[in-house]
């Protein structure tokens, strides 16, 4: 299960952080899902981890799939 705290960081908002991030998620079976999202996009969707890709496409992973997820800030 993915921490709640690390949810926390993303659905954070404040004219302090940056407004796009890339972000890892890597599940128990080592996939890896990699995508670039900005605050206002969801984290968490109907009880599922949603990724953004990069391509505009959506990956949904249940949180029990999940071993690691890391969020990297974007600079422009």
């Amino acid at each position: 299960m993915v921490p709640n705290r690390l949810m926390a960081v993303f659905l954070l908002s404040g004219d302090s952080m940056p407004n796009s991030y890339r972000i890892t998620v890597t599940t128990k079976s080592g996939e890896t899902h990699v995508g670039l999202m900005n605050r206002s996009q969801p984290g968490i969707v109907n009880g599922f981890i949603g990724v953004a890709k990069e391509d505009g496409a959506w990956v949904y992973l249940a949180p029990e799939d999940v071993l690691k997820m890391e969020y990297v800030r974007e600079i422009k």
